[in-house]
């Protein structure tokens, strides 16, 4: 139904539609039971006969960076393959992988898999490229954190054969210090999912931290790898093979809007508070519940030329002495409510203190 109301006549077209449903394979992440637990195996079986029609492919994520170990067991080992050959049943084979250990599993026991590396392999080094390169993987999804070093991009391009792929609707600040703690939280959602003070914890923390950045210095908006939909070109033109949407946890029209605007390489109205969906405005209660205003946030008016500055110099991202381009383009072109923004900054600062205040279960004393 939805697929029909995407362009037929765009530039661009989609090749992949990435997702999971709950699954016993042991190498999914929470997100797969958070996002999609309504939905089953004969669901999937279904999504994939309606793409296959399309020309499209599935790929289906299991990008579990660590299985508490259990990945080096035989019957994690039993179980991962049947559930491979679940998948391959349907006509699924392609896959997106973390865990370096399960991608040689998969590589020497079901050779079949197209393997792509999942961004939370933090993939910005042409020396990781390498050593993935020997243990067989040819396509790699690189850390958002490359997205405007065009001088990296273009040399893995020249320099080996392989297909690279970059997350655009990337809201997340740039080289961001708690990004493996983060990733690897996802991991072990499962084993709290039923304490539910500890899974909010969970659930909250990191996003509190990268919130109260992104909105005390505003020109971390600026610094966010995201791409627009018109600077797609600008990656056309060195050679990057795609650009994949995360829309996982996004309502169906919100992600049919912005997966048009990139096949069509259109401008799109209210871009950031598009993509940033889930990340800001999620925070918008105080720690007792009352709920505050809506934050808007708008760099439409940013130039369309925006990404030249990158293509002239290889960004330092942190060394912004003396360049400060995306502090100057912060002051210049986003426009907020800057009294509803502080009222936000506090509230982020009250919910993450209060996230941190917790009590030691074997005393009353709280942890020092």
């Amino acid at each position: 139904k939805y697929l029909r109301t995407l362009r037929g006549d765009a530039k661009n077209s989609i090749s992949e539609v990435f997702s999971s449903v709950p699954d016993d394979s042991g190498a999914s992440t929470w997100r797969t039971d958070n996002t999609a637990k309504k939905l089953d195996f004969s669901y999937l079986q279904k999504c994939v006969k309606l793409l296959s029609r399309q020309g499209i492919a599935f790929n289906y994520t299991l990008n579990r960076l660590c299985c508490s170990n259990n990945e080096y067991s035989g019957a994690f080992a039993a179980k991962y393959f049947k559930f491979l050959d679940k998948l391959k049943g349907i006509g699924i084979t392609s896959l997106t992988l973390s865990n370096p250990y399960i991608v040689e599993l998969t590589r020497r026991y079901r050779p079949g898999f197209d393997i792509w590396l999942s961004s939370y392999n933090n993939l910005a080094h042409a020396s990781q490229i390498e050593r993935f390169l020997q243990m067989g993987v040819r396509k790699f999804i690189l850390s958002p954190d490359v997205n405007r070093n065009f001088k990296l991009l273009r040399k893995i391009k020249t320099k080996y054969d392989v297909e690279i792929s970059l997350i655009a609707n990337e809201p997340c600040i740039v080289n961001c210090p708690i990004y493996s703690y983060h990733a690897t939280s996802f991991s072990h959602r499962q084993e709290v999912l039923a304490d539910e003070e500890v899974n909010h914890r969970c659930e909250t923390y990191p996003f509190l931290h990268c919130n109260l950045t992104r909105l005390s210095d505003l020109s971390e908006i600026i610094k966010s790898p995201w791409i627009r939909p018109i600077d797609v070109k600008y990656y056309e033109d060195i050679g990057v093979d795609s650009l994949k949407i995360a829309t996982r946890s996004w309502p169906v029209k919100r992600t049919i809007q912005i997966v048009n605007a990139y096949l069509e390489e259109k401008e799109i109205k209210d871009f950031y508070n598009l993509i940033s969906h889930g990340y800001g405005n999620n925070f918008g209660h105080t720690p007792a519940g009352d709920p505050l205003p809506h934050l808007d946030i708008n760099i439409d008016s940013l130039p369309h030329d925006f990404l030249d500055n990158f293509l002239k110099k290889t960004c330092g991202f942190g060394c912004c002495d003396p360049c400060d381009y995306c502090r100057k383009m912060a002051a210049k072109y986003i426009k907020v409510d800057k009294k509803l923004l502080q009222r936000y900054v506090r509230n982020i600062k009250d919910l993450l203190a209060d996230c941190t205040r917790v009590k030691a279960r074997s005393s009353s004393k709280t942890p020092g």
